[in-house]
């Protein structure tokens, strides 16, 4: 019987911007193709930028049979994404 890896987590900043956009590339693409979870419990500020590349970053993942969650979304991350338009993409029951 084989164990099936934790999923890696990464506590996502306060503030989403164009410095954790770079930071959280970095760290995806150390951990492509497996399933990460973000904890967005701290968020404060979703910059469009980063809303756009983590829409990306999932459509990937899905792409590849693997999975971005996204975990205890704070009521600024959810209100930024809804403001986009990417509540279901990005908070749906998809992967």
């Amino acid at each position: 019987m084989t164990d099936t890896p934790s999923p890696h987590t990464v506590a996502l900043p306060a503030a989403l911007d164009q410095s954790a956009t770079s930071d959280l590339l970095a760290e995806l693409a150390q951990h492509r193709g497996e399933t990460v979870t973000l904890n967005a419990a701290e968020v404060d500020h979703v910059s469009a930028n980063f809303a756009q590349m983590l829409l990306s970053a999932r459509k990937t993942w899905i792409d590849e049979d693997a999975a971005i969650h996204i975990e205890t979304p704070s009521d600024a991350f959810r209100t930024s994404i809804a403001l986009l338009g990417l509540e279901h993409d990005l908070l749906g029951d998809r992967q």
